[in-house]
């Protein structure tokens, strides 16, 4: 049962956070700025390939001539990390220094005392004056910052120019477009049927939300109207413009495209390292279009990173953390097609239309309902469930009324 789950995952991370969040036990993380740097420092990054490895080859280096410092990087696969993190948080023997958290995950882990407050090291890397910033509200608690935003990445609709010669300037132009593409070995648009991260785009644009916070408690709000629609509008699509496995998620979507089995796909500015030039030469991309032109307002996905309260290395952590949020480091991750916190690496998507069309996406860019308890949410797959659902083409009206039942009981 979901609900089960959701629960005994609460539970667990409770239990596993217990140490950081008793004042007798935590350690203490004001700065030191007469330790002597040095020692080994873990971090984990979240994901095989969203950090760029010419970042972390940087960071090792930098940290070590700098500082004396012995960085460790694991990469923690998306699928594994909740879990993960949430067993080894807590634990001073077990705890990485360093972590990185979706930013839909960050909000379980700050309010439970997982991380220490890096309020200072945020402020001496610019601040106020940084991009990102309401990935600052989702890793801080009564006016602290635990988790630093650390990348965000738009979501984009890459598509091959020998099929799509004109990028359409509408929603409904591209479900159309999507439409005429569609044959039994070629997807006109690529979208899986529990791929709810870029899925939820259409109830975005459409003016829905998943839920909304009202009278001290979160409320479900996808029988909205505008939601309604969205949702409405996506299953158009998956009928006549997809044929995406029924259960396909977000993962590796760019494959059926290197394949010559999709004319479109829509997945983070970075997967455009991932389409291969020999198999797909002849591609560009666009931000997905609003109901009345110009971009949607996509799901954001991104990072925050932030540092273990359980760590033992708190002066060398908040060392390398520096380093991981400094202006040279950041524009690696520029450079990959990943939004960054720094405002003038805006100038790099000039002329790229990967780069522009993150850029373009993410002014409207939204996240998830910023409660605590969304991360173990998102841990059960129920949102992979309402769109799978919708995907095979259920009364979008039951549906709805039926998650929004499941979505306001868990969040509070």
């Amino acid at each position: 049962m979901k609900l089960t789950k959701l629960a005994a995952l609460g539970a667990a991370a409770a239990l596993a956070l217990t140490a950081c969040s008793n004042s007798d036990a935590s350690p203490d993380t004001s700065p030191d700025n007469t330790a002597e740097v040095g020692g080994e420092v873990t971090v984990w990054l979240a994901g095989e390939t969203d950090t760029p490895e010419d970042a972390v080859t940087w960071l090792k280096v930098e940290a070590k001539d700098q500082f004396d410092i012995d960085v460790t990087v694991e990469r923690i696969g998306w699928g594994d990390l909740l879990s993960k993190v949430t067993t080894s948080l807590g634990d001073e023997n077990q705890t990485p220094d360093i972590v990185e958290l979706g930013n839909t995950q960050v909000q379980a882990f700050t309010h439970a005392g997982g991380f220490a407050d890096i309020t200072d090291v945020w402020e001496r890397v610019g601040g106020n004056s940084l991009m990102l910033q309401g990935m600052v509200e989702g890793g801080s608690v009564d006016g602290a910052l635990y988790a630093a935003p650390y990348y965000a990445g738009s979501r984009v609709v890459f598509y091959d120019t020998d099929k799509v010669k004109e990028p359409p300037k509408t929603l409904a132009e591209l479900t159309d477009l999507a439409t005429t593409l569609n044959t039994k070995d070629n997807s006109g648009f690529y979208l899986g049927g529990q791929d709810w991260r870029n899925a939820i785009s259409w109830v975005f644009v459409h003016g829905g939300e998943i839920a909304t916070y009202e009278d001290g408690q979160w409320v479900g709000q996808l029988s909205s109207p505008a939601s309604i629609e969205g949702l409405t509008a996506v299953q158009e699509l998956y009928a006549h413009g997809t044929n995406a496995p029924k259960d396909a998620t977000d993962a590796d979507t760019w494959i059926p495209f290197n394949e010559g089995r999709a004319s479109m796909f829509i997945a983070p500015g970075w997967a455009a390292g991932l389409i291969d030039p020999d198999q797909s030469p002849n591609w560009s991309a666009f931000a997905l279009p609003g109901v009345d032109g110009g971009s949607a307002p996509v799901f954001l996905g991104g990072s925050n990173i932030g540092i273990s309260a359980a760590s033992q290395n708190q002066p060398a952590s908040e060392k390398v953390l520096e380093l991981m949020l400094s202006e040279e480091y950041q524009l690696i991750l520029a450079e990959a097609g990943l939004t960054t916190i720094y405002p003038q690496h805006a100038d790099l998507a000039v002329g790229d239309p990967v780069k522009e069309a993150s850029a373009a996406s993410a002014v409207n860019g939204k996240i998830t309902p910023a409660s605590p308890n969304w991360a173990a949410f998102e841990e059960t797959k129920t949102m992979e469930e309402l769109f799978f659902e919708i995907a095979q083409g259920g009364d979008v009206t039951d549906i709805a009324a039926k998650y929004d039942a499941i979505i306001t009981d868990a969040l509070n």
